[in-house]
């Protein structure tokens, strides 16, 4: 509650910020509708009915009360208290609708979309768990995030990769795109990822880090970011009971004057049904315009749809009293009456916003006499621009409107001739033009008839012309019907958020009513140079894809050329390569062999696949190598094991190359130079594998029970005399047995 002596009405627009509830409300009918309609949504929902969500289409003039609808819808969830309904609202920016997607993704946030992963994780996690024996109060807490699931799953050496791999499933089933599920999987495991993660969501292509892990297509279209929209929207709703989702001030997002293209009506159409399926209330605010370029074509379906009305006497009479209860006048409608407020009605023409700003003056200019007559509402009108901005400000954004949409155009112009009426603005079109006029607060009939009796001067002039009046401030109903008589178009007020769409549309039509009758012959050539001019566009554009294309081929052909070179050169060593000795191939087959038989990891597949049962059409079950893999320390084995088994390969496949360069015909020892490179090779190796903790094999025997069961860690390997070795000691002087089954009588000294 503000202060006695404060001015109870607000200053500005609605504050969507402000889910307080000490916002003064009037329930009018369309308030009372979208609020009817919002408790039964929530009260089915409460009662566990699986039913669809709900698209509320809310239109309205500028100033009409959308915003604060939404506000109203937005508080009355909030009141719930409950973490099951949750709610958001997003202002749409100046733009288009991938702009709005980018606002939707910047109000989520990297962190906070990684958070809505790891509550699915956790649910994964915590689902697995039932009925194993963890405390239930455990389970319930990794339900709630309370416990951090990755942290967990590592702690207990869990199945990590099954959950994993568990969660993009479930992610691509609810959002239906494989590649968001596996990014939104690695932007909560690979946390350094995020800024590539979070720039290909937001329109970048993907990096090749990206899409080696299958992200791999760009979202780059307004029907793209639509659809990566809707995925998130049902990303979002599946974790809640109900949410409620506001999308504010639309009319931004749309061209001017244009319908949008099919494919984005499209998008639309799939975005608002899957809204509905993922059982949202959805709510979407904006002007009529909007709403009716949707409707063009094959618009999308609106559930429900609500026009915000004007204010009536009796309500903006309530509104009054409820926030004058506040002041030191108390309870009552001192110091308004009913007259003025149907003067505030009048001047305003029932426009919540106006209404407002009007009634703000009046309290203001009534001071400590505390009287509001009719006259005082006329002073505050005169007085006050409808956005605080004076005249010269206006008429500086038309001039820089009319120079962006590229119109010739005159200032403070005669026309007709040098003794005609001067004109703000003068838009040349064939013989004639059209006129702009600019004007501040026209509150009655009478007030209008000063812009009126210019207009008509001009249309005496020049008979054909059209005019336009821009109105400063606020415009009664009477004004507005006595300008629409006399003007080409009605008037149009000045509203800055969305001055520049509603001048070029108002300025479109001016322009083509110029245009008609006698002046086709003009009509046609404008419109031959505007197509050639969009012609001349589209061929720069196609010529740029061409190059691109052309240099995209090059670069693809030396790469491929490139590779291809290699990989004659590499199959040319092949053909070459010298054998190595057979005591030498001897060793590294049996160090191989030694150390696959220990892992089984290719016995445990080949069950898996009936890859080890030839002739049989039933795969064997993979749950035996499921289970081994649960234990953490099976897996850093398996590891240490497979990385010893890479460095042995390359090891063996460096010791090929040396005899094929070496040649040696004749079976000669090599000279010196050569020994020097083989020492090095062995040295290396050895380096290697005494940095491999080739100890932890011994969990891959110790745990073995049957399950990939290979020998245990002392695994015998015959020398060739027969005597046994342990898999420790071969791993470990491989190198320089190698070396001496090379160099037979090399001198190790």
């Amino acid at each position: 509650m503000p202060p006695l002596d404060d001015n109870p009405f607000p200053l500005g627009s609605a504050d969507i910020k402000d889910l307080s509830g000490s916002v003064v409300n009037v329930t009018t009918p369309p308030v009372a509708d979208a609020t009817a309609l919002l408790r039964r949504y929530l009260r089915e929902s409460s009662e566990g009915e699986d039913r669809p969500g709900v698209v509320l289409a809310v239109s309205g003039e500028p100033g009409a009360g959308k915003t604060h609808l939404a506000g109203q819808l937005l508080r009355q969830v909030r009141e719930l208290r409950d973490s099951n309904y949750e709610y958001t609202y997003i202002e749409a920016p100046t733009g288009t609708l991938f702009t709005l997607y980018e606002k939707l993704l910047a109000d989520v946030d990297q962190t906070g979309l990684r958070q809505r992963v790891r509550a699915y994780y956790a649910g994964i996690v915590a689902d697995s768990l039932e009925n194993t024996g963890f405390p239930s109060d455990v389970t319930q807490r990794l339900r709630t995030t309370k416990i951090d699931p990755e942290r967990f799953v590592e702690q207990f050496g869990l199945a990590q990769s099954t959950y994993l791999t568990k969660l993009r499933a479930r992610l691509t089933e609810i959002t239906g795109r494989g590649e968001l599920a596996e990014a939104l999987t690695l932007l909560m495991t690979r946390r350094e990822l995020g800024d590539r993660i979070w720039r290909w969501l937001n329109g970048s292509p993907p990096d090749q880090l990206l899409q080696d892990h299958g992200v791999k297509t760009s979202i780059t279209s307004e029907s793209d970011a639509l659809s990566m929209m809707g995925a998130l929207i049902r990303f979002d709703a599946e974790r809640v009971q109900r949410l409620v989702l506001v999308l504010d001030d639309l009319e931004k997002t749309l061209p001017t004057a244009a319908t949008p293209e099919p494919e984005t009506l499209l998008a639309l159409r799939d975005l608002l049904a899957q809204a509905v399926k993922a059982g949202v209330f959805l709510v979407l605010c904006g002007s009529p315009e909007f709403f009716d370029s949707l409707a063009r074509g094959d618009g999308p379906p609106i559930v429900q749809s609500i026009e915000m009305d004007r204010l009536t006497v009796e309500e903006v009479t309530e509104y009054i009293t409820r926030c004058m209860a506040n002041t030191r006048h108390g309870p009552g409608l001192r110091p308004f009456s009913d007259e003025t407020v149907r003067h505030i009605v009048s001047i305003a023409d029932g426009n919540p916003r106006r209404v407002i700003i009007l009634c703000r003056k009046c309290y203001e200019l009534a001071g400590d006499s505390g009287a509001i007559s009719p006259e005082t509402v006329e002073e505050a009108a005169q007085s006050t621009q409808t956005v605080g901005q004076g005249q010269s400000a206006v008429r500086k954004r038309i001039g820089a409107e009319l120079a962006r949409q590229a119109y010739p155009f005159h200032t403070n112009h005669p026309v007709g001739g040098p003794d005609g009426p001067r004109v703000p603005f003068w838009i040349p079109v064939a013989d004639t033009g059209c006129a702009i006029f600019v004007t501040g607060s026209l509150i009655s009939a009478e007030a209008a008839e000063r812009p009126i009796a210019d207009a008509v001067a001009v249309q005496d002039w020049v008979p054909d012309c059209r005019t336009l009046v821009v109105v400063n401030g606020f415009l009664s109903d009477d004004a507005r019907k006595a300008l629409t008589e006399r003007v080409s178009l009605p008037p149009l007020i000045y509203t800055p958020t969305r001055f520049s769409r509603d001048f070029e549309s108002a300025i479109l039509r001016l322009v083509d009513q110029t245009e008609v009758g006698e002046r086709r012959q003009f009509e046609a050539i404008r419109a031959n140079l505007k197509r050639m001019a969009t012609a001349q566009s589209n061929s720069q554009h196609f010529l740029e894809m061409l190059a691109f294309q052309v240099e995209s081929m090059r670069t693809a052909s030396e790469e491929q050329y490139a590779a291809l070179a290699k990989d004659l050169r590499r199959a040319e060593r092949l053909e070459e390569a010298e054998p190595l000795p057979r005591e030498v191939e001897r060793l590294f087959s049996s160090v191989l062999a030694s150390l696959r038989t220990l892992t089984g990891v290719d016995t445990a597949l080949g069950e898996a696949f009936g890859i080890s049962a030839p002739g049989s059409e039933v795969p064997g079950s993979a749950m035996a190598l499921v289970l081994r893999l649960q234990s953490g320390e099976v897996m850093r084995a398996l590891g240490a094991a497979m990385l010893a088994e890479s460095i042995i390969v390359a090891f063996q496949t460096a010791v090929g190359d040396w005899q094929r360069r070496r040649g040696d015909p004749d079976g000669s020892s090599p000279p010196r130079q050569d020994r020097d490179a083989l020492d090095d090779l062995c040295g290396n190796y050895a380096t290697l594998m005494q940095n491999v903790p080739i100890h932890r094999l011994s969990e891959l025997a110790d745990s073995a029970s049957g399950v990939m069961a290979g020998r245990p860690a002392d695994i015998a390997a015959e020398r060739a005399g027969g005597a046994p070795v342990d898999l420790f000691t071969e791993l470990t002087d491989l190198g320089f047995r190698v070396r001496r089954a090379v160099i037979p009588d090399a001198d190790d000294t």
